[in-house]
């Protein structure tokens, strides 16, 4: 991926959207419409939560009316891996709709998965899937919920229809897209193979950004759609898609009383890059309607138990954070002794919520904080799990409003004792990075493939906003003259004096201009790069990179045979060493021991 084109997967949306005591994050937000418009405004409680196990806790997100007075709960089941990334927005969307409407919806991060503790290495991990659900459907109705529903989608639909065990019972389900394990993985492997072009062989299977072990590939395959009795005596709503569902499990749905409808938009949800992914509008009224015709009309108060806001995993603690005056979404990982060194801060990779690509921010601040390190994963304005600013829609990449946001996170960490910060990220992070580090200071910063030149949304009809000091667009005749046909191959080939040129004509600054401001301000910079992003960089800027590295500052490292996006295992194993060595170093630095524990630590559960 070259410094000046744009990232499949982290490319702006220029459409603007797709789309103890527990405290509420927030009670009011602006939702957008199908094109990022605001639509309405609602007064919701949003609580984050951990449950289940003390020492496997279960991560999610309960919503209610502000009020906390339900008609019912409902459990909001994912699929795995990249469909759980890809679906994070719409169910979030649906649990608003359904707060909304009444309900408490609580949307749940299988044992394993998004930000609950634990892995999925083996069988027994799998097992572990169907009673996390049930936990979910106790709490409920131990938190005052008499009437329970459960909406699966994909994997978490198969899993709801095989039944769930401990004598947790539901009153209605959705079965929204269900499908069988082997299908499940099947469908994975292709894509991955044609997002990727990677081949793989062996009884693993890898999809884009996860790679499900051979164990846990055999326990996936047996799960199937038309083998279990949890649909029995339960009002159920499936949704498919005919062309890839099979008949027998049509047939099964059938007899089982379920109402089958067609799932629609389901392609434009799971199987396109996250910024081009459109909410299922019409799939997600079709579920509420649903349920809310089938729920009673008298109001019960909600009072959570058996939840908590900070949990121990292996040998971290993690929290919840508050950032900033509109209250961005973060989780916080430290040791359980003494923290060494600065503050590591992991940002969104594009319009996907903070586990970063395939969970890596999760395993790392679970592996870094093990070893010392503090670490924040969080949310930028609009994305993952932080509120919208108002008016302004959902899931915009490269928005400059976010400047703002790094500036209050910054001030934030520094007001509660930070011992220096550390912002990195990938791709659009590690620009976000840069301008964190260039605007509010850090310690070191970390960009991973940054991509620093490129059509920035605002400079679509007008000039880049004067505050970005990482990133440059093109002015309006070089991107014309770069459009035109046989002249976009030919950048691709001009020499380092062109480039030079340009730039002292302001036609497309060079892609170093982010890199040498962030040194120039004292920072330790370290630039992660894959051989063809690290190459625009030396063909436009080698004598510029050399007299960075000279100042004893920055460091570029070109990891070989990775991809841009971290999409593929080697790349994430590969890139992960390398921060990892990097992170130690700043605790050495800072007095702290080099310690750099195993990769399968506890810590990292």
């Amino acid at each position: 991926m070259a410094a000046d084109e744009e990232c499949g997967a982290c490319l702006f949306n220029s459409r603007g959207s797709t789309g103890g005591a527990v405290a509420a994050f927030a009670s009011g937000d602006t939702q957008p419409n199908q094109q990022g418009v605001p639509a309405v405004t609602r007064t919701l409680a949003r609580t984050p939560l951990w449950f289940g196990p003390e020492d496997k806790p279960v991560f999610g997100w309960l919503h209610t009316p502000a009020d906390g007075r339900v008609r019912g709960g409902v459990v909001l089941c994912p699929s795995l891996g990249a469909e759980l990334v890809s679906s994070h927005p719409a169910l979030r969307e649906l649990a608003e709709e359904l707060a909304d409407a009444g309900f408490a919806a609580l949307r749940i991060d299988y044992p394993g998965t998004g930000d609950s503790a634990g892995e999925l290495v083996d069988g027994a991990d799998v097992k572990a899937l169907s009673p996390a659900i049930a936990t979910a459907v106790t709490l409920l109705r131990d938190s005052g919920c008499s009437w329970v529903a459960a909406v699966g989608l994909r994997i978490g639909a198969t899993l709801l229809a095989g039944g769930l065990p401990g004598g947790a019972t539901l009153d209605a389900a959705v079965l929204w897209d269900p499908c069988d394990g082997s299908r499940f993985l099947h469908e994975q492997s292709v894509r991955y193979r044609l997002t990727t072009g990677q081949e793989h062989s062996g009884d693993d299977v890898h999809s884009v950004g996860f790679v499900y072990s051979a164990p846990v590939a055999a326990a996936l395959s047996r799960i199937t759609l038309d083998d279990g009795d949890g649909l029995r005596g339960v009002p159920a709503l499936a949704l498919l898609r005919p062309t890839r569902t099979r008949r027998a499990v049509q047939e099964f749905l059938s007899a089982s009383g379920a109402q089958v409808a067609e799932a629609t938009e389901q392609v434009e949800l799971l199987e396109v890059p996250t910024v081009e992914r459109r909410l299922p509008s019409a799939t997600i009224a079709a579920i509420g309607n649903w349920l809310a015709a089938l729920a009673p009309q008298q109001l019960t108060e909600v009072r959570l138990t058996g939840v908590r806001d900070t949990a121990r995993i292996g040998r971290v603690t993690e929290r919840f954070v508050t950032l900033g005056p509109l209250g961005l979404f973060g989780v916080r990982t430290d040791p359980v002794g003494s923290a060494v060194g600065p503050v590591a801060i992991l940002l969104n990779v594009a319009a996907e919520h903070h586990i970063g690509p395939g969970r890596l921010w999760v395993e790392l601040a679970r592996r870094w904080a093990g070893e010392g390190t503090s670490v924040v994963r969080l949310d930028l304005a609009g994305l993952g799990d932080s509120p919208s600013r108002p008016g302004a829609g959902r899931d915009q990449v490269y928005d400059p409003d976010h400047l703002d946001d790094l500036a209050d996170i910054a001030a934030v960490l520094r007001a509660q004792g930070a011992n220096g910060l550390m912002p990195m990220g990938l791709c659009s992070g590690a620009y976000h990075a840069l301008e964190w580090a260039i605007h509010s200071g850090a310690d070191s910063v970390v960009a991973i493939n940054p991509v620093l030149g490129l059509l920035l949304p605002e400079a679509i009809d007008g000039r880049a906003d004067p505050r970005r000091a990482a990133a440059h667009s093109p002015r309006p005749l070089f991107r014309r003259l770069g459009a035109a046909k046989g002249l976009s191959a030919l950048k691709h080939r001009l020499p380092a004096f062109v480039w030079q040129a340009l730039d002292r004509l302001g036609l497309h600054p060079v892609p170093t201009t982010g890199l040498e401001r962030a040194v120039d301000k004292g920072v330790d910079t370290l630039m992660v790069a894959s051989t063809f992003d690290a190459a625009t960089y030396q063909r436009r800027s080698a004598k510029t990179l050399r007299r960075l590295e000279q100042t004893g500052r920055f460091r570029l490292s070109v990891v070989v045979d990775i991809d841009h996006s971290l999409q593929i295992e080697r790349a994430r194993q590969r890139v992960a060493a390398e921060l990892t060595a990097f992170v130690a170093s700043r605790r050495v630095a800072s007095g702290g021991p080099h310690l750099v524990a195993s990769s399968s630590d506890p810590a990292a559960g």
